[in-house]
């Protein structure tokens, strides 16, 4: 199976706890990321904006991406 990297930014706080989730489940990290990524996105976004997004939620998502450092 072809997989592509995906590189986030937390605080070293939420690191603290991610990591200790991860050894506590017996899961590496990036395990646990790709399990609660893949099992989670779509109910996030269907709680932040229904069915559909209209282009202010876009727009605001990519501004959130832009401040955190590296978004197109």
């Amino acid at each position: 199976m072809k997989t592509t990297r995906l590189y986030i930014r937390v605080d070293p706080e939420f690191d603290k706890r991610f990591s200790a989730w991860a050894d506590h489940l017996g899961m590496t990290k990036s395990a646990l990321g790709n399990s609660i990524l893949q099992s989670g996105l779509e109910r996030f976004v269907k709680m932040l904006a229904g069915d559909e997004l209209d282009d202010l939620e876009v727009k605001l998502f990519k501004d959130v991406e832009q401040k955190q450092g590296k978004g197109k």
